[in-house]
């Protein structure tokens, strides 16, 4: 191929691979609260795009672009960039699944952050970082390679390394994680390191010779496994000892008015000038008065900009200016905190000198060491520590500067941590200590450190969790071999009792599990809720890890302490069809029961899943009994009717399951197929061999449960399907005695009411009330259906028990419609329903025309009653002219004339009396009463009139005046007219009570004086001429005599005492 081609097609590469690792820059530096996986992939991530940069300008050199050598170098690079810019996408794609926007920076959403995805994002940038150090390689190979050919001795070559613009760190041979499941001990330098001599074996044959290239690889390799060489960072800047100048700035300053003015991002010109280095700028700015603290959006200052960038010309230009040298942003970070998570450690210094406050905690709680630790920036760590850093100060989350160490795995970190006294058992709040952080991601060589220092290999966390368990959880399995040699206990339990071996199970890590199997672990244990680590692997859906603890001599059928064997998580929890094949075929029991009874079977038709069918037939195709009962006595046919699986239904069926097999309730199978609306299921069912007569412990039948639980559409089918089937359509229900026929009307049911009259039911069935379907039809209303039972043969003249009629029961609730239709079709009872609704013509018409005068309703009143009571002269004229019974009784014994006189009707209380109405002793005492309680005086006086005495009693031997002054309301006018017509004030009661008494009880005062009044007349000391009217005269009304029996009234009407 042609030089050109292989150069442009490297160029287009990498430029591919520098946009994709930009945004994912920029997208991690935008979110708050990430995790330190995401973090840690930012910080590779920068390095990376640094040396993708580097490589950028060595393609622009035409020298090399001319070297064969160095085509054969670019040639190789092509994979491992794929590589890496899939590794990006997929990092951005799985970053932005967690991302919220949260103003103006996006905020992570750490609820939904999973352990699996941490693992994938570990993963992804451990192919990153493997691209990365790959690439470093060719870059040094490259630069060495011209250097050689420049200087021509090979002494020269560290000196060049030095030279090199890369941003590669310290870091000892265990500092890079290895490769995810691998066993070896190498790391990723070496993994990288032998891919890339591989990648590029055929420059060994180039004009330079092997043992020159060898030379070279040396040098390389010397270069990253020495300490002494490298500083914390590698290659310093050149640029940053330098003087800059923006002129882009500078012409900004001079065109603008305010220097403080911040543009879209929040920046000021003197945050620019400080980020771009440019210490004149900076100066001059704050000569003209520029705010020296001015923050950004992120609320950092031009300091803090310095800081991260490390100019110490520009720091020290702010200082002199009164910068804070500790102001925070907004997440709380320092110039101090920047400056050690980039390792600048020129400027830390001299922030350091300056009076930094090495104490100041960020919003997580890190001090600028502890971000040192999160950096592994040994030097800057060193330099902290130096200057006095407390290294105890712990994080929000309890983890000191120790457990950064050791989850970032820098062996040499810890071992300076531990040389300054950090504490080797301290806790985060988490209950986990270094070791445990240093497992966590199988850092071998800081575990080893810790191990060798005396840190406890048992220490267990707040779940219980030692670090042994952690490495089972994670996987690390260079660690897990590690300390189970050290002698960790293999079995050793979490909270929940579960071992490292469940752990393992339960992820599918296959090498800890064999691991832990080879030192010894118990296969069998049990956790708190008796699950083996074979239910874990099941549960897990972990088929591998099945296949290995079967193969160690699992108990297939364990159970747990619900009874649950594996093959029940399996078709539960899992579905997994290849799982419970392999458990049965090594001897699993399809047929164990759990603690409610229910077989694997019964367990997988009772869940929710939209996988179960196909598991139940799996499971059928295998041999499971299609009749064992679980759970309420539930049998699979039950289940399958009840989802609605056909299919399952079928195979059940081909099995020879039992049709007719019922649960505790009484229910058999079709119960549940015609209550949940499975129609393909009812039709299979409702054949041959099953019992459509069967009735549940309430009494209900298929087809009641038919009617009863679904839409009027699938009801109707399902009633003709039954029907068909030969299933009865009377079946009474147990708590009412309703049919369906009844209990569709009453609920308003139209299309299933007309489906079952198409079969002809009994229409004049009826419940416990004697209600029949055209009763509760009318009584709510539902004038269709009250058509379409008259159409079938119910009669209106119908009565409850109760001697209610279909009008009635419309009429009382208020079913206008109803009630119309119903007098339009004459019905018997129209006549009372007019006159209730004062509809006087239309009944006339009615009555004249022949209709029955003696038709009651509920309470037994006739029509003479209904319009005595609405005071209907002329219909009650008519009535009694019609030769009806002038005084008929209902219920409660009252006849037409009482209802007169209730209501004041005085006109029809005397045509009732002149048409011959009994006025008998009971009789007399009630009309009476109930016409003095109305306070209906004209009524009163026609009794009177009419012959009753006005001191007739009760049974209790109580008068009307009795009745008015025990009244709660005070009637004077009807006390003084009783009085006025003979009544007695002094007639005793059978509890030995006068009128007189009763008013004073009642504290009538206005009847007490009229009584006053009449005893004063009785005796001649006063007339109705000159006595006033005490009882209107308020201001006597509110005084009390002291002695009423002895009143005296003078002529001018003054009480004497």
């Amino acid at each position: 191929m042609d030089p050109l081609s292989i150069i442009a097609g490297v160029v287009g590469i990498v430029g591919f691979a520098a946009s994709s690792t930009a945004n994912l820059l920029s997208l991690i530096e935008s979110i708050r609260g990430s995790p330190a996986a995401v973090r840690g992939t930012g910080r590779d991530a920068s390095e990376f795009l640094a040396i993708l940069n580097n490589l950028k300008e060595l393609l622009n050199d035409e020298t090399l672009k001319r070297d064969e050598t160095v085509q054969n170098v670019f040639r190789s690079l092509e994979s491992p960039i794929r590589t890496s810019q899939a590794a990006l996408d997929e990092l951005i794609d799985l970053i932005e699944r967690y991302t919220e926007p949260s103003g103006k920076a996006n905020k992570w959403n750490g609820l939904k952050w999973a352990f699996k995805d941490e693992n994938n994002v570990k993963a992804l940038n451990d192919r990153l970082v493997m691209s990365k150090t790959t690439l470093a390689f060719a870059l040094t190979t490259i630069n060495t390679l011209n250097s050689m050919r420049l200087n021509k001795t090979q002494g020269l070559i560290s000196d060049q390394i030095r030279d090199l613009r890369l941003d590669l760190e310290v870091k000892e041979l265990s500092s890079v994680r290895p490769r995810q499941g691998s066993e070896s001990r190498g790391t990723e330098v070496g993994f990288a390191l032998q891919r890339f001599l591989n990648d590029t074996s055929e420059v060994v044959q180039s004009p330079i010779g092997a043992e020159t290239w060898m030379d070279c690889n040396d040098a390389i390799t010397s270069s990253f496994y020495d300490d002494s060489i490298f500083p914390d960072k590698i290659f310093e800047d050149r640029q940053r000892s330098t003087p800059k100048r923006s002129e882009t700035l500078w012409v900004e300053l001079a065109e603008t008015s305010n220097i403080d003015e911040a543009d879209e991002n929040g920046d000021t010109l003197l945050h620019r000038a400080a980020d771009a280095g440019d210490a004149d700028l900076v100066r001059g700015l704050l000569d003209r008065k520029a705010i020296v603290d001015v923050r950004d959006s992120t609320g950092t200052t031009p300091l803090g900009n310095a800081a991260w960038k490390d100019y110490t010309a520009v720091a020290r230009i702010l200082l002199e200016h009164g910068a804070n040298i500790n102001a925070v942003s907004k997440d709380q970070h320092t110039p101090c905190h920047h400056a050690a998570e980039e390792g600048n450690t020129t400027i830390l210094k001299f922030l350091i000198d300056n009076g930094a406050d090495l104490k100041a905690r960020e919003e997580d709680g890190w001090t600028p060491l502890y971000l040192a630790c999160v950096s592994t920036r040994l030097g800057t760590a060193k330099m902290l520590i130096t200057a006095g850093s407390d290294i105890t100060i712990p994080a929000t989350d309890g983890t000191t500067c120790l457990h950064a160490a050791a989850l970032e795995g820098s062996a040499s970190l810890i071992e300076l941590l531990l040389e300054s006294g950090a504490d080797l058992g301290a806790r985060d709040l988490t209950g986990a200590t270094a070791l445990h952080k240093a497992v966590k991601d199988d850092s071998l060589k800081a575990t080893i450190v810790l191990l060798e220092k005396g840190a406890d290999i048992e220490a267990a966390d707040s779940e219980g969790r030692t670090p042994l368990w952690v490495t089972a959880e994670e996987p690390s399995v260079q660690c897990a071999r590690l300390l189970l040699e050290k002698g960790a206990k293999v079995d050793a339990r979490n909270s929940n009792g579960e071992t490292p071996l469940a752990a393992a199970a339960s992820q599918g890590h296959e090498q800890v599990a064999r691991i832990l199997l080879e030192f010894g672990a118990d296969v069998n244990t049990k956790d708190s809720v008796d699950h083996t680590p074979l239910h874990h692997a099941v549960q897990g859906e972990q088929t591998t890890m099945v296949q290995l603890l079967i193969d160690k001599g699992a108990d297939l059928n364990a159970v747990n302490r619900f009874l649950f064997t594996p093959l029940h998580l399996a078709v539960n929890d899992t579905y997994s069809q290849e799982i419970v094949s392999l458990l049965y075929e090594h001897g699993a029991n399809l047929n164990n029961t759990s603690v409610v009874g229910d077989t694997p079977l019964t367990t997988v038709l009772r869940s929710e899943d939209e996988r179960q069918h196909t598991m139940a037939l799996h499971l059928l195709r295998l041999g499971a009994d299609p009749d064992i009962r679980g759970v309420w006595k539930k049998a699979p046919m039950h289940w399958a009717a009840e989802k609605g699986l056909e299919e399952v239904v079928k195979a059940l069926l081909e099995k020879g399951a039992d049709r007719n097999i019922l649960d505790e309730f009484g229910s058999s199978p079709i119960h549940f197929a015609a209550k949940s609306g499975h129609i393909k299921c009812l039709r299979l069912l409702a054949c041959e061999g099953t019992n459509l007569e069967i009735a549940d412990k309430d009494h209900y039948t298929a087809l009641w449960k038919a009617v009863m639980n679904n839409d009027d559409e699938i009801a109707v089918e399902m009633v003709h399907i039954l029907h068909a089937a030969g299933a009865s359509i009377e079946g009474l229900e147990n708590t009412y005695g309703k049919t369906p026929l009844v209990w569709a009307a009453e609920k308003g049911y139209r299309l299933i009411v007309q489906a079952l009259l198409d079969h002809s039911p009994d229409v004049s069935a009826r419940d416990c009330f004697g209600m029949t379907a055209i009763h509760y039809a009318a009584e709510n209303g539902h004038l269709e259906i009250v058509k379409n039972l008259l159409d079938k043969g119910s009669d209106l003249a119908w009565r409850t028990y109760y001697n209610q009629t279909p009008m009635w029961k419309a009429y009382i609730r208020g079913q206008k419609e109803v009630v119309a239709f119903l007098v339009s079709v004459d019905s018997p009872d129209s006549v009372l329903a007019l006159i209730q609704d004062r509809s006087y013509e239309k009944a006339a018409n009615i009555i004249r025309s022949g209709a029955s005068r003696t038709v009651t309703w509920e309470d037994n009143r006739v029509a003479l009653h209904f319009a005595a009571q609405q005071g209907a002269f002329e219909l009650v004229r008519l009535l009694l002219d019609q030769n009806n019974l002038v005084d008929p009784q209902d219920n409660d014994g009252c006849t037409p004339l009482l209802y007169a006189l209730q209501k004041g009707h005085v006109d029809v209380a005397k045509l009732l009396l002149d048409h011959g109405d009994d006025l008998n002793e009971y009789r007399s005492w009630n009309l009476l009463f109930v016409a003095v309680k109305g306070n209906h005086t004209d009524c009163v006086s026609l009794l009177l009139a009419s012959g009753i005495d006005v001191n007739v009693t009760d049974d209790e031997g109580q008068s009307t005046l009795h009745l008015v002054c025990n009244a709660e309301k005070e009637h004077l006018e009807m006390a003084k007219w009783l009085l006025d017509h003979g009544a007695r004030p002094d007639l005793v009661d059978a509890a030995k009570m006068t009128p007189r008494m009763l008013a004073k009880a009642k504290e009538h005062d206005g009847i007490l004086r009229i009584l006053d009044l009449w005893e004063l007349k009785k005796r001649g000391k006063a007339d109705d001429k000159t006595v006033p009217d005490f009882a209107k005269n308020k201001d006597l009304n509110k005084r009390r005599f002291a002695r009423r029996d002895n009143v005296e009234f003078e002529m001018l009407g003054r009480p004497t005492w």
